[in-house]
């Protein structure tokens, strides 16, 4: 027996704790796969996968007189062979690891399986005998054949038309905003001076801005939380289905959990109902909802009552600058009576700015007693329809709400019908006073018609008498 030739040999270190021990790698002329020998002190196990030392072996840099060696052709190619097959293996094993964990699932599936592939089976079988019982069996196999490559044809055809319908439709909407947008510079050019145009390219410029700097940063912060959930999702290691199955039971429980967090929270909300302390506790609630929303507001005109002081004090600068640098724009008199002026509007302006605040006062009032009886009116609505279900007779309000809302349609149909009478009769009233005066005007012609065609009649006898003389 000869002894297998030793083709190469490649030394390196696989990374186990402190102390490394050296590996070799052997691949003989008699062996379709590689030797691995592991050298060392420890003695305890090691467990890798073979992927690596595979993918290593065969990438393994060889010298070029050895290259077109038949044996070593042959053992690459076999290397090869070997690789792909033990990939297959080494996926179909963690399949089949991963699914005998539950045993109960994998049977259950292997039962389905088995009644789909019984009952596929049968229809396959019903299928050959009725294709039996035709003459002319080849014929009808090639037409059904051709039928189904028109029809995965017809499929991919309607998948490109509507996705050339969406860019076309997303084209026109382009198209369509930049002719309105072309509209708008064309009148403000032509309607307007060069400072309404700047004005409106001034406010497109806000726009964008906006845009840029307010809805393009949420969406991709939208888009940055979506990519870090995916990512999050292919790293958390779910590669088959019953991972997947295990999340979505979780999902679902943690689901069920938030409606009986939900459903209890709204018990303890109904059963506050009557609680004197919780009704004035949601009263302070809501005012301090309604006095954080006035804050802002007043907060946001503040800035811009600061903002349009800024721009008047510039103006103001720009003007002393253009009157010379001096700073005095007006003469003593002028502020005397500009001064008086003020004076004499102070009153007025106090008295506004007055009833200014009992009107703000008032509409604070108006919007907390809107927000109490919209509460009242929902704790109302649920009573009813808990009453009606309690009844039998779910849906009574929606009902009775539909019917109202029908009969006012029906109430100002008939107003507009009534209009609509009126308008006709009046139409017809005008018609027959403008046939009247028509009637009236045309009455002294007709007169005259008649008395010219009377002269006519007597005028043609004398003539006919004249000539039968």
């Amino acid at each position: 027996m000869s002894r297998p030739r030793l083709l190469f040999e490649a030394k390196f270190e696989l990374r186990f704790g402190e102390h490394p021990p050296p590996v070799i790698l052997l691949c003989t002329s008699g062996s379709s796969l590689p030797l691995l020998h592991i050298s060392g002190r420890s003695a305890y196990s090691i467990s890798i996968s073979l992927h690596p030392l595979l993918s290593l072996a065969i990438g393994m840099q060889m010298p070029e007189e050895f290259n077109f060696d038949p044996d070593i052709m042959e053992l690459k190619e076999e290397i090869k062979g070997m690789q792909q097959e033990f990939i297959e293996l080494h996926k179909s094993s963690d399949a089949i690891k991963n699914l005998s964990k539950d045993t109960q699932a994998l049977k259950n599936k292997i039962k389905s399986l088995e009644e789909e592939k019984e009952r596929l089976g049968e229809k396959v079988e019903r299928a050959k005998g009725a294709v039996d019982k035709l003459p002319d069996r080849s014929s009808y196999m090639e037409v059904c054949t051709n039928l189904r490559k028109q029809q995965d044809e017809e499929v991919n055809l309607s998948t490109a038309i509507q996705t050339q319908k969406a860019l076309q439709e997303k084209a026109e909407a382009a198209y369509h905003r930049a002719a309105a947008r072309l509209r708008e510079l064309q009148l403000s050019y032509q309607e307007g001076s060069a400072t309404k145009l700047l004005e409106t390219l001034g406010e497109d410029v806000k726009n964008l801005r906006a845009q840029v700097n307010e809805r393009y940063p949420k969406d991709v912060e939208k888009r940055q939380k979506r990519l870090a959930a995916l990512s999050e999702a292919l790293a958390s290691g779910i590669s088959t289905e019953m991972d997947l199955q295990r999340l979505q039971s979780q999902a679902t429980a943690l689901h069920n959990q938030i409606g009986e967090i939900q459903e209890r929270k709204v018990a303890q909300d109904k059963a506050r109902q009557g609680d004197k302390a919780y009704l004035q506790l949601r009263q302070a609630q809501q005012m301090a909802t309604v006095s954080a929303r006035k804050k802002e507001e007043l907060t946001a005109k503040t800035d811009r009552l600061q903002e349009k002081k800024s721009a008047l004090t510039a103006q103001l600068d720009k003007m002393n600058a253009e009157g010379g640098g001096s700073g005095a724009v007006f003469s003593e008199e002028e502020w005397r009576n500009k001064y008086e002026s003020m004076k004499n509007k102070l009153p007025i302006y106090k008295k506004m700015k007055k009833e200014l605040g009992d009107l703000e006062a008032e509409v604070f009032v108006l919007a907390h007693t809107e927000e109490l009886l919209a509460a009242q009116e929902q704790a109302m609505v649920e009573k009813v329809k808990k009453i009606e279900k309690q009844q039998g007779i779910s849906g009574f309000t929606d009902v009775a709400q539909h019917l109202e809302k029908v009969s006012e349609a029906k109430s100002q149909m008939d107003e507009e019908k009534g209009m609509t009478l009126i308008e006709i009769s009046r139409t017809v009233e005008e018609i027959n006073n403008a046939i009247n005066q028509r009637k009236q005007q045309l009455a002294p012609q007709i007169k005259k018609l008649r008395t010219v065609r009377q002269d006519f009649a007597v005028r043609r006898g004398s003539l006919s008498g004249e000539l039968e003389m």
